[in-house]
């Protein structure tokens, strides 16, 4: 195993008031743990679900589909094709992009899926040509001091989602989901 193995995937933790800032006014620690807690870890197909799970839906296809194609996609172009109406994408595509993590991990985990570990989809969106976004770069570091550098980072997060041979059956379930 690589020195820079893909970390396994973790279940999400619950915040709660104690993990937050005690000078923060309370309306901001309410919304903070709401957004943590609902949004950061929820699939894309919850009985209600809200627009950045909307968001998510549009986007994983578009996201299998550069998988299969062997390309990268730039989080502002993604962010333009699933919420035009965005001025400020990141924040809003950082909920997009969990609630996509979150749906693949939930999936693999499935009794009858039979097809593997699905690597992390959202590695092949990136912030610049070979610069991951701000969030997997803080999840690769081995050493919180210096990010991983670009061939290490393809190597172990980008090139296993280009090389998964069942995204056909990950965009399957997905239709059966959203029908």
């Amino acid at each position: 195993m690589s020195e820079y193995s893909t970390p396994e995937h973790t279940p999400p933790v619950v915040l709660t008031s104690e993990d937050l800032p005690d000078d923060m006014p309370l309306t901001n620690r309410l919304e903070t743990l709401y957004m943590k807690n609902q949004n950061l870890w929820r699939n894309m197909f919850e009985d209600l679900p809200t627009p950045t799970q909307k968001m998510a839906q549009k986007a994983l296809p578009m996201l299998i589909a550069s998988a299969q194609k062997g390309e990268p996609v730039i989080m502002c172009d993604l962010a333009k094709a699933v919420a035009p109406h965005l001025t400020q994408f990141n924040y809003a595509m950082r909920w997009v992009l969990s609630s996509i993590h979150t749906t693949l991990w939930e999936l693999e985990r499935l009794a009858d899926w039979i097809y593997g570990e699905i690597p992390g989809l959202t590695a092949i969106v990136l912030a610049s040509d070979k610069t991951p976004t701000n969030w997997m770069d803080q999840q690769t570091r081995v050493d919180p001091n210096r990010p991983l550098p670009w061939e290490d980072y393809e190597t172990c997060h980008v090139l296993p989602v280009f090389e998964y041979p069942h995204w056909d059956k990950v965009l399957a379930y997905v239709k059966r989901r959203l029908i």
